[in-house]
């Protein structure tokens, strides 16, 4: 049976704790690395890779819950250890789908973490710390996966200030290493947990220097700015990446250096190559809470030039309307349009201002090969839009739409185009013009006979 199933070794093996002895033997941590290894092995095998078996490594972990749960915690810290490990050391070897086995390492974290609140001696303590320390040195030297993220919470919650030194020198010689000297990200990491670990025993000039160190930014500008030196704050807004640009900018307005920082942000607006960057979304967000309806309608111009949709359109309306500006601007604005032949932004806004007459002349501008879907909809949503009032228009970009369907092949586009010919049939109806529509549909049978899937779906829908 265990040659056929070999996960059945695992119920075979696996300890089962002594509820009921006062003195627990330790666990064979040889057997838990074995199955660990065999969770591995017997995984088989998929399209991308090996296979693990989940369902081992899930009944690894519930003998350690089965310690702690009899508080039993020297055993049930060394059953997350070692599942912890070994499931760290096969992860780059094996295709991680669903996260599952990062999700293995954090339960085995969690245990962790209930075995350290519950456990008072040092040694084992400083295991555990260090095992916990490693599940997050390896998410972070990894690019941080995900694996882990609870541990720095762990650790300060549960350290007492002389394993915080123990940990912070840990951290320090990560950041010794060469990866995580040249790595932007590996360092900002470190710095996030390290200065929560000793900040409380820096001075201001050491908490400085470890933001620079580890280009926690945030950080270094909150402190220049709380000890009130707020130009070595901006020198340091403007040495930054533009992706960190707009979140110190928010320091400096909640500590009351607005007006310092919109200036440096403007600049660097002007300067940026990148014409769809956040700082004009920042700056217009800022002359919103300040009420600047003027600076605000300026800088959605802006935006809305950079990228022309019709939540932007809206959304020009909205600033100008109450500034008593908005027809000479929106004239401006189709004018624009016209002259760059938008003319699919021009149908969906005259669309939406119920100018049908004027959408039926753009939508006929809009020039879009026919496997491109978006001039599919559009062209139907402008006949929909005229069915009422113009129904000879409607029937016209009803075919149309349908032709295009046809011409993209496959039956669920039969099955769309039928439907558009379906309400064709309606429209020549209503008009008195059943002679319109059975020319029609004849014809185009004709010129389609060869589709035979197409035929199926015209009959289907009963055309």
């Amino acid at each position: 049976m265990v040659i056929r199933y070999p996960d059945l070794e695992v119920l075979l093996e696996l300890p089962t704790p002594d509820y009921s002895a006062s003195v627990h033997e330790p666990v064979d941590a040889d057997m838990i690395r074995r199955h660990v290894v065999n969770a591995f092995r017997y995984g088989g095998e998929d399209e991308r890779g090996t296979a693990y078996n989940g369902r081992m490594l899930h009944d690894l972990i519930e003998v350690g819950d089965g310690y702690a749960e009899h508080e039993d915690w020297p055993n049930a810290a060394a059953v997350y250890q070692l599942v912890a490990e070994g499931v760290l050391e096969h992860y780059h070897t094996h295709v991680d789908h669903e996260g599952d086995l990062g999700g293995f390492v954090n339960d085995c974290a969690a245990g962790l973490g209930n075995c350290l609140a519950e456990t008072a001696a040092d040694p084992p303590r400083e295991s555990i710390l260090h095992t916990l320390f490693e599940i997050y040195h390896w998410d972070v030297e990894a690019g941080g996966l995900g694996v882990g993220d609870q541990v720095p919470g762990i650790i300060l919650e549960q350290a007492t200030p002389r394993e915080r030194q123990t940990v912070a020198q840990w951290i320090q010689q990560a950041l010794a290493s060469s990866r995580a000297g040249s790595h932007e990200f590996h360092r900002q990491a470190y710095g996030g947990f390290l200065l929560p670990l000793q900040g409380d025993y820096l001075d201001d000039e050491s908490y400085l220097r470890l933001c620079r160190e580890t280009a926690r930014w945030q950080e270094l500008v909150r402190k220049l700015l709380t000890l009130c030196r707020e130009n070595e704050a901006l020198s340091v807004a403007a040495q930054v990446d533009d992706f960190y640009l707009p979140r110190l900018a928010d320091i400096f307005v909640a500590q009351g250096y607005a007006e310092q920082i919109k200036m440096l942000v403007r600049q660097r607006a002007q300067a940026s190559p990148n014409p769809h960057h956040q700082f004009h979304w920042w700056l217009k967000k800022r002359a919103q809470e300040e009420g600047d309806r003027a600076e605000e309608l300026s800088l959605q111009e802006i935006l809305f030039w950079q990228h022309p949709t019709l939540e932007g359109y809206q959304e020009l309306h909205t600033v100008a309307e109450p500034l008593g500006c908005w027809d000479d601007l929106r004239s401006g604005v189709l004018a624009r349009l016209d002259a760059a032949q938008n003319h699919a932004l021009l149908t969906v806004i005259h669309l939406t201002e119920n100018e049908i007459d004027l959408a039926l002349e753009t939508v006929e501008q809009v020039r879009v090969p026919h496997w491109q879907w978006t001039a599919m909809p559009l062209r139907v949503q402008v006949a929909q839009a005229s069915e009422k009032d113009h129904p000879r228009d409607a029937i016209r970009l009803y075919l149309q739409a349908a032709e295009d369907l046809i011409s993209a092949r496959g039956r669920e586009n039969y099955v769309e185009a039928a439907g558009l010919l379906a309400r064709v049939r309606a429209l020549c109806e209503a008009l008195g013009e059943p002679g319109n529509w059975q020319a029609t549909i004849l014809d185009l049978r004709e010129r389609h006979r060869a589709l035979r899937a197409l035929k199926e779906e015209l009959n289907r829908a009963g055309l």
